[in-house]
């Protein structure tokens, strides 16, 4: 039963780590996170893949540290969240955020003596170890403020979401109304603005005309009409997103 206990906190230690990187993945990044990304990372995979000792005291080492960190981080700056896993450790890190990575610091230590590496005690999961693995993940979990802040994460409002020009190009160029007026992809807009979950952009036609393109930030829905046309262009809804049929207008 010790050695039970033994393996499972290696996997308690890789499974966060892997929670961590991901969380981390999804958040804005600078040079510090990114080396956070990469070491945590490289831990997780050595974890799973060797049983080497150098690995599980450098793992042990790292969490203990952090420990430390988080608790003078607690203390100096109150208010500030300890970006554990990304954007969801946001709110100010408490006693209980402190003795969470202090308890998994005390699983990587006890892991230390453990002679297989990650997958090989992943495989025999099945049976007490994984009666084990949950109940000490839902320890966990009862001491991370990044489960209410989960749940209370809602989807960004398209109208409020920001999209990258390029992306927009995307849709546009691979639509029929594009493929219609036979603009070449290097052709620059005359203009482009938007106006909540559509974004409009006006290409000159070799006519002298110009074409009015719409395209949906929702749903990547694409209109157009020319200058002397009646067509008229969507604008999203505030509630239900789906397009009306309002007069498009130019700002």
């Amino acid at each position: 039963m010790t050695l039970i206990l033994l393996e499972t906190q290696l996997l308690v230690v890789i499974f966060m780590f892997a929670l961590a990187v991901l969380g981390k993945l999804h958040a804005p990044k600078d040079r510090l996170k990114v080396l956070a990304i990469l070491v945590e990372c490289a831990l997780c995979v050595l974890l799973l893949v060797s049983a080497h000792l150098l690995v599980r005291l450098a793992t042990a080492m790292l969490l203990i540290s952090a420990t430390w960190v988080l608790d003078e981080l607690r203390v100096l700056r109150p208010g500030q969240g300890c970006g554990c896993f990304g954007v969801l450790s946001t709110v100010p890190v408490t006693a209980m955020t402190v003795l969470r990575t202090g308890l998994l610091g005390l699983a990587a230590a006890a892991a230390v003596p453990v002679q297989r590496a990650g997958l090989e005690v992943l495989l025999d999961l099945p049976g007490w170890r994984s009666m084990v693995f949950l109940a000490e993940v839902g320890l966990i979990a009862a001491l991370s403020p990044e489960i209410s802040t989960a749940v209370r994460r809602r989807p960004v409002p398209c109208e409020r979401r920001a999209v990258p020009l390029r992306e927009t190009f995307a849709v546009l160029h691979a639509s029929e109304p594009w493929r219609r007026y036979g603009l070449a992809r290097r052709s620059e807009p005359a203009e482009v603005w938007r106006e909540a979950c559509w974004r409009f952009l006006v290409y000159p036609l070799e006519d002298g005309g110009e074409v009015v393109f719409a395209v949906s930030l929702a749903d990547g829905q694409v209109r157009a009409a020319t200058a002397d046309e009646e067509l008229t262009a969507p604008v999203a809804e505030q509630d239900d997103l789906q397009p009306s049929n309002a007069l498009l207008t130019r700002h």
